[in-house]
């Protein structure tokens, strides 16, 4: 047992005075196998760090320092090279006990940029761990390579690495990058902290050498000063957190180049801060902000931003936007407040519109809008906006509300009031309205859902009383209206409805006033792609296709009239519709109107009724009112068609009306006041208007009928039939018109049972065929004759038969003589120049008869120029007195014209006395020398026959 121990200590012993011996030969570097341990631990340290090398050359290797160089490493995009490594070592770092310190001179970072994946491929397949001790580099660069581009990145700094700590500095000299880095980490506390001094970046540097990696979009933003981006700060996270910071950064102004717009940001100065328990400020602030594209413009100017936990802001103190012909000038505020998740936030943003101008609308003073988002729904409210450039509308307490942004069917509400001046609107200058604002309530509905978008407006206007005031005219009413407006993404449709109550107007010479005055249109479903085709129509196809794609309804009540000072209308009522889908047919449009009364000045005309029925292809029109000072009742009936080309037809007239005699005819026609007129007449009246000519005729029934004219002693009573108008504009009749004239008198002769064919051939010519009548006591008939009945001055040549010489006596004025007899005769004859005109025609006795002349004065044909007391005078006298009544069976009375020489009329008498001494047959031969219408008591004692005036 104690022989053991002491072997043991001998041997003990020995390796403790080897130990001794080779740690001297060690300190004297005199030991190769020594070195080569301590390569092999160098080595191992490298390898820690990932790096794998075998161009390692030592220049010093001792138990104190090893020197390496120079070192290069090569790995794909990169290759590290450094000129000299220089580790501190010693017993305690060889031992294990301590960390080594390196120190890396001369070292070089040469990347390639285009083959940064494979670098970094390569990198992820190293492993190993870092290594404790300090590592510091000196007199180092990197070089940023990327084609021929170039770019070289000076740097020193250092990396100390202990068990609870790290701690490193880098610190950049490059034009391109520069500034001061430091990192602390505590392991202990799990916390990091950077600090960044004088930080800049000159952005041109690096646009150009990325310029074939970076996007298109990357490529087009660009600084547009020399000024680097300038940061500086702290920032410290604990447990994965960041737990505080501050961080100042200027960035210089940058433009946006990408095709076909551009954007600009002036300079911004950005500010960071984070304290513990979460609170933290981010403010930013620049001069100017703008974007542009083709036409379209926006900018903003005095950019605040502010962001805080649970809250952001920002504010810009002026901006402007122009497009689409719009221009605009806000400022305002933006604010956000959130509690957990940042898509819960809720905002409100305020923005003043100081100035607003389209192509022809402005806004006519600053306006306000504000918008809320709650998280859910997005509101809009503004308390006034007024526009101007017309200043036609301003609109008050806009309210609108954009929900389900976050679900599949997003909606939007809106309300406002809206006051505007429509004269102005629609463009009616020569109105004026006082007020001169209608007040409007407005609401919108929109569905926002992809695919099935629409929109529904809806308007309403309170009953508002307004004057309305034009030129020589005045105007009252009580104006109010709604409607409803829905678009979709293929039609459009809705209604509306106008009210005007307690309506009057006046002018110079007229006024009118109304209860109520409606009017209602409703669109169905209209086409998109149709309405916006209407822009290019003319007037009246546009009108036509605004008439097919709607339903429209109008309505007057309780109408009164005054038109000068004679025309007045009582109880007026109009109506109207008109439904789109039916106007191909002659169905589309229904109008219609009736008149209670219609007083022109004397004259009144009752129940006046129109009804009109219109479609795109033709119409129909219809009326008729009440006479009932004349006991008629007027009405007409016309259809048209004017699909291909217009045509028209119809007919008027009244029917059949017993008149007594009492109507004021001269009221409507002064020219029938004279006249009377009694019995039954109809009128029947037909037009057609085609191939661009008119055409109207008319059936005139008479049954019965009388006129009388005092004035000139005529009277016509019993007129019996028809009268068939062909052409009421010639005027003309058809040929052989009959008409039955039970008596007529026409100044002293009275004509019975007369019947008459004529013609009328004209405005100016009256063709008599026959006329045949009973009259003095016989028959007369007359040959065929023509007249103008605007002058009638016939020339008619008579017949007579049967007639007794009593009546015809009659006819003249102041005849010596008292006869009887029937008598024939042929007699032309003539008015003219109001007298009775006879031309070569002659009278006589019918033969086979007798007849009979009493001489009613002394006709002294025998004793006329003898002395009485001459021889045989008193025979001639017994003579003369016997023949003072004569009986005749011969009798002929010839008449000439009173411009043909000689005697105007000779009388031939054969007969015998009827009483006295003198028994011998007479035989009288007189002829008469001064004109015959001397003799006629016509125009004298019963008045000139003259025709009525038309």
């Amino acid at each position: 047992m104690r022989r053991s121990t002491r072997k043991r200590l001998r041997l003990l012993g020995l390796l403790g005075l080897l130990v001794v011996a080779l740690g001297a030969a060690a300190v004297a570097g005199w030991l190769p196998p020594v070195n080569h341990w301590v390569e092999r631990r160098l080595l191992a340290e490298l390898r820690v760090l990932g790096v794998e090398t075998s161009a390692t050359s030592l220049r010093e290797l001792s138990w104190r320092r090893a020197v390496a160089g120079p070192v290069e490493l090569q790995l794909p995009g990169l290759t590290v090279r450094a000129e000299e490594v220089r580790a501190e070592l010693g017993w305690s770092v060889l031992a294990g006990r301590t960390s080594p310190e390196v120190v890396l001179r001369g070292l070089l970072l040469d990347v390639d940029v285009d083959r940064l994946a494979e670098l970094r491929g390569a990198l992820q397949s190293q492993s190993g761990g870092f290594p404790y001790g300090r590592l510091a580099v000196e007199d180092s660069k990197v070089v940023l390579r990327q084609g021929e581009r170039r770019l070289e990145l000076p740097f020193a700094g250092f990396i100390d690495s202990r068990v609870e700590e790290l701690r490193a500095e880098l610190v950049v000299t490059a034009p391109a990058l520069s500034g001061r880095l430091k990192l602390r980490t505590d392991l202990g506390e799990d916390s990091v902290e950077l600090d960044l001094r004088e930080g800049r970046i000159a952005p041109l540097p690096w646009r150009e050498l990325l310029a074939a990696l970076a996007a298109p979009e990357l490529l087009a933003l660009d600084a547009t000063s020399p000024d680097a981006i300038q940061i500086s700060g702290t920032t410290t996270f604990a447990a994965g957190r960041l737990r505080a910071a501050k961080v100042v950064a200027n960035l210089p102004a940058l433009r946006w180049r990408p095709e076909g717009q551009q954007a600009d940001l002036a300079a911004v100065s950005v500010q960071i801060g984070c304290a513990t328990e979460g609170r933290w400020r981010i403010e930013a602030r620049t001069t100017a902000a703008a974007w542009q594209r083709g036409e379209s413009v926006a900018g903003l100017t005095e950019l605040d931003f502010v962001a805080e936990p649970g809250a952001a802001q920002l504010r810009f103190g002026g901006g402007r936007v122009l497009a689409a012909g719009t221009e605009l000038q806000l400022q305002g505020c933006v604010e956000a407040h959130w509690t957990d998740a940042l898509v819960a936030a809720t905002a409100e943003a305020t923005v003043k519109f100081e100035f607003a101008a389209g192509a022809a609308w402005g806004l006519a003073a600053p306006c306000e809008l504000v918008a809320r988002w709650n998280g859910a729904e997005l509101a809009l409210s503004t308390p006034r906006l007024a526009l101007a450039r017309p200043q036609v509308v301003q609109v008050q307490a806009v309210e609108a509300t954009v929900g389900g942004l976050r679900t599949e069917n997003p909606t939007m509400t809106a309300r406002a009031s809206v006051a505007a001046l429509p004269l102005e609107l629609f463009g009616v200058p020569e109105f004026s309205m006082q007020p001169a604002q209608v007040a409007a309530q407005l609401s919108l509905t929109a569905g926002l859902a992809r695919g099935q978008e629409g929109v529904r407006v809806e308007w309403s206007v309170p009953q508002q009383r307004r004057v309305f005031a034009w030129a020589g005219g005045k105007g009252e009413a009580s104006i109010g209206g709604e409607g409803i407006v829905n678009l979709d993404r293929n039609y459009l449709s809705g209604r509306a409805a106008f009210e005007l109550r307690a309506l009057s107007a006046a002018g110079e010479d007229w006024s009118a006033a109304a209860q109520t005055a409606t009017f209602g249109v409703r669109l169905p479903r209209v086409w998109l792609s149709a309405v916006r085709g209407w822009g290019g129509l003319t007037a009246g196809r546009l009108a036509r296709e605004l008439a097919w794609a709607g339903d429209y309804d109008g309505k007057l009540t309780g109408g009164l009239g005054r038109f000068g000072g004679e025309v007045r209308l009582n109880g007026v009522e109009l109506r109207g519709a008109s439904r789109g889908a039916e106007l191909f047919e002659t169905g589309g449009a229904d109008l219609g109107g009736t008149v209670g009364e219609i007083l022109i000045g004397n004259r009144r005309i009752l129940e006046g009724k129109v009804q009109a029925t219109l479609g795109l292809e033709g119409g129909a029109v219809q009326g008729g009112c009440s006479v009932p000072d004349l006991l008629l009742q007027p009405a007409f009936a016309q259809t048209v068609h004017w699909n291909a080309g217009v045509e028209a037809e119809g007919s008027f007239g009244f029917e059949p009306s017993i008149l007594t005699g009492n109507e004021p005819w001269g009221q409507w026609w002064p020219a029938l006041a004279a006249g009377k007129f009694s019995g039954g007449i109809g009128f029947r009246g037909h037009s057609r208007f085609a191939a661009g000519v008119w055409s109207a005729g008319a059936d005139v029934v008479l049954q019965d009928f009388s006129a009388t004219w005092p004035a000139p002693a005529i009277t016509v009573e019993r007129i019996n039939g028809t009268l068939a108008v062909v052409d009421l504009l010639a005027p003309r009749t058809a040929p052989a018109q009959r008409l039955t004239v039970g008596r007529a008198v026409l100044a002293g002769v009275e004509l019975t049972d007369t019947a008459m064919e004529f013609s009328l051939d004209g405005p100016d010519r009256v063709q008599v065929a026959k006329l045949a009548a009973s009259a003095l006591g016989g028959r007369l008939e007359a040959a065929a004759f023509a007249f103008d009945p605007r002058r009638p001055e016939p020339a008619i040549q008579l017949r007579m038969t049967g007639a007794r010489l009593e009546q015809l006596l009659r006819l003249f004025d102041d005849v010596p003589a008292q006869a009887e007899g029937p008598v024939d005769g042929d007699l032309p004859v003539a008015w003219k120049d109001a007298q009775l005109h006879l031309g070569a025609g002659y009278v006589q006795l019918v033969p086979g008869e007798f007849g009979r002349v009493h001489f009613t004065r002394d006709l002294h044909l025998l004793t006329s120029g003898r002395s009485p007391s001459s021889l045989g005078f008193a025979a001639l006298l017994e003579v003369e007195r016997s023949i003072q009544t004569l009986h005749f069976d011969r009798l002929r009375i010839d008449t000439y014209p009173k411009d043909s020489p000689g005697q105007s009329l000779r009388l031939r008498l054969v007969g015998a006395p009827a009483g006295g001494t003198v028994s011998s047959p007479v035989n009288l031969d007189v002829n008469v020398n001064a004109p015959l219408e001397h003799f006629f008591n016509w125009g004298r004692n019963r008045g000139a026959l003259t025709a009525p005036a038309p």
